[in-house]
């Protein structure tokens, strides 16, 4: 009886840790679901302030009551202030005329502020932004490239687009406070052949030593950013290293995979998953981005947005967005048009991003003339629409350089040496 009983009570211990062992075995092997850990979670609401801060602003033209048309290089709060303004008349327009280039032209007279914007929108997701409401009017105008405000006429604005012009009407734009455009003391305005000029040297023409975000030879650096994105999945996280000398990190059976490059590019995948799917929203969207952005990366404040895209990718669509970025308030680019953050979000979820960011360290000072007049001069160009200040990144150096844009081309020239480094169509 008893030998039965140590048979029975031994059975039992033998099931128990064949159970245990192969639960352990199930532990050990277990890929967790997608749904465990997402990259972004809930991210707290953003302001309108975010949202405008991504416009650039590329030439501000004004004139206060000393009768001169000058650059004001610091116009970030004047623009904050009326953005909300502005906003919100172009999404309450009472009327919109098409009006001539002299109509526009008058309305450079008494206090006014004219923008001219670097702008890949549209004039609704650009209404969008400012407002920071979801926007349904149409508009005759399909982007805004210029926008004129005259405190005389203080219910309208002005804008331009490809040589169009309209004359916009709102009861909000007299919400408007010029106040502080006659405290203004700018430059005054430069113009050859009918171009402005960037008035302000590139800070004395320094070449500025710059490093990559991410450094792909500092293992607590690559194990910070695999942490922002794998989480506690990171024991889940096969490491590899591909034939251009880049790390590869692959979650499952390639959910998500990572990738950084030497040189400190960043690229990041994930699949999307299907029973979280919505429709897209351009302000949504964007806001997503951005949070995923302010997690993994930087804080927004130096970047604006160069490029936005619809993307209709294996049915699921969504948005593409591109972040440019500055350092010292300047533009940063180079001729592969790499640099920079870009998310596409796809049916309300990351899809990926990529990012290529450098980072000031020390700066040189190199002796040069202010030389933008000079290029202009001597670039031989026809039809010059306008003159950019900007730094073109060479390796890990960051070189003052001046944009020439033609109507369909933009030509990068060297402003210590006032050579063309190079050119491409718009």
């Amino acid at each position: 009886m008893k030998a039965e009983l140590y048979d029975k009570i031994q059975t039992s211990l033998l099931i128990i840790l064949s159970i245990s062992a192969a639960f352990l075995m199930l532990l050990l092997w277990y890929n967790p679901p997608k749904k465990a850990y997402n990259l972004i979670g809930q991210e707290p609401k953003l302001a309108v302030e975010d949202f405008t801060s991504l416009i650039e602003i590329d030439i501000v033209l004004l004139s206060n009551q000393s009768g001169k048309q000058v650059y004001y290089d610091d116009i970030g709060d004047f623009f904050a202030d009326s953005a909300h303004k502005l906003g919100k008349g172009l999404t309450k327009t009472e009327q919109i005329t098409a009006i001539s280039k002299a109509d526009y032209q008058k309305m450079y007279r008494g206090n006014f502020i004219e923008y001219s914007f670097l702008n890949p929108l549209s004039s609704r997701q650009f209404a969008e932004i400012l407002s920071g409401e979801k926007q349904n009017e149409d508009y005759p105008f399909v982007k805004i490239d210029k926008l004129l405000i005259n405190e005389d006429l203080s219910n309208y604005i002005y804008i331009e687009n490809d040589n169009q012009y309209f004359m916009v009407e709102s009861e909000h734009f007299s919400e408007i406070n010029f106040a502080k455009v006659a405290t203004i003391k700018g430059v005054e305005a430069e113009k050859i052949n009918g171009i402005y000029l960037p008035s302000e040297p590139l800070y004395s023409f320094k070449v500025i030593d710059v490093t990559p975000k991410i450094d792909l030879d500092d293992e607590r650096e690559v194990k910070i950013l695999a942490r922002k994105i794998f989480s506690s999945q990171l024991d889940f996280v096969q490491e590899l290293i591909d034939v251009y000398g880049a790390k590869v990190m692959l979650y499952g059976y390639g959910e998500k995979a990572l990738r950084i490059s030497p040189e400190g590019k960043v690229y990041y995948r994930q699949n999307i998953d299907a029973r979280a799917k919505s429709k897209p929203d351009f302000l949504t969207d964007l806001s997503l981005a951005l949070g995923i952005i302010n997690k993994l990366i930087v804080n927004q404040q130096n970047l604006y947005l160069s490029d936005v895209r619809f993307v209709d990718e294996n049915g699921a669509s969504g948005f593409k967005f591109h972040f440019s970025y500055r350092i010292n308030d300047y533009l940063v680019t180079n001729a592969k048009n790499d640099t920079g953050i870009s998310v596409t979000i796809l049916d309300g979820q990351l899809k990926s991003i990529d990012y290529y960011l450098m980072e000031s360290k020390a700066m040189q000072l190199k002796s040069a003339k202010r030389s933008v007049i000079k290029i202009v001069e001597e670039s031989g160009l026809a039809g010059i629409q306008s003159v950019q200040a900007l730094y073109v990144q060479t390796g890990n150096s960051l070189l003052p350089a001046y944009c020439l844009a033609s109507n369909d081309k933009l030509f990068y020239y060297n402003a210590l040496d006032y050579s063309l480094l190079y050119q491409e169509s718009k």
